[in-house]
């Protein structure tokens, strides 16, 4: 009985270090097998390699500068030739005289010429410059009206004229409208230099925009207001 208790656990310990030697030999062959995820599928690989990149090919050398000439020397510039002499210009002859124009004051006039130097006038009208007969200009008085551009009213500065709807004095009659009184107002002057004055008008005579009273000068792009009518001043020799 003993012996075979003996045999039975000689055998049992047998066996158990059986087992025990295949389970050590099962885990060193799985510690030197790589798990799958290390490998990479064959479908998944390159198909061709990508030959190498050419080698880079060694620039050229550079050719050295061809040597810049020297610029030519510069000629003096010829002497000039102190024999040859500049013919001097030729004297110009004074002016002749002007005679003087007979003093007339502080008067500006403008004249007009009228006849060759040979004539003589005893008018006293007429004047005598650098041998010509000369004598005044005549002047005109231009109204155009600033709300009605067909309408142009005319008349010569000869003395004094006036400006109204209705009178029979040397002038210009406005009979188209109603605001302005029969004598308006008045211009007179000579020579270019004259001057507007109301005439006690029922609606007053305006300068520029500023009421007239007294004489008060007037000229060439000044505003003249009668009433209601607006006009625009031109005066200019005839």
């Amino acid at each position: 009985m003993n012996d075979n208790m003996y045999f039975v656990y000689f055998a049992v310990i047998i066996i158990a270090l059986i087992v025990v030697i295949v389970l050590k030999i099962r885990d060193g062959k799985r510690k030197n097998e790589l798990p799958k995820e290390h490998f990479r599928p064959a479908d998944k690989l390159p198909e061709t390699i990508p030959d190498p990149a050419p080698p880079v090919k060694p620039a050229p050398p550079v050719k050295p500068a061809a040597p810049v000439k020297p610029a030519a020397p510069v000629k003096p510039a010829a002497l000039v030739n102190p024999a040859a002499s500049v013919n001097p210009a030729a004297p110009v002859n004074p002016a002749a005289p002007i005679d003087p124009v007979p003093d007339r004051g502080m008067e500006t006039v403008l004249l007009k010429e009228v006849s060759g130097p040979e004539t003589e006038y005893a008018d006293p009208g007429k004047t005598e410059f650098a041998g010509r007969s000369y004598e005044p200009y005549t002047y005109e008085l231009v109204l155009k009206d600033k709300n009605n551009a067909a309408i142009e009213l005319k008349c010569i500065l000869d003395g004094d004229v006036v400006l109204g709807r209705k009178h029979s004095r040397p002038g210009i009659i406005i009979g188209y409208e109603k605001s302005v009184s029969a004598e308006h107002c008045r211009i007179s002057g000579s020579d270019g230099n004259y001057f507007v004055q109301d005439l006690n008008s029922t609606n007053h005579t305006l300068l520029n925009g500023t009421r007239v009273n007294d004489a008060v000068e007037i000229n060439t792009g000044d505003v003249l207001t009668l009433g209601r009518a607006e006009f625009q001043v031109f005066i200019r020799p005839v």
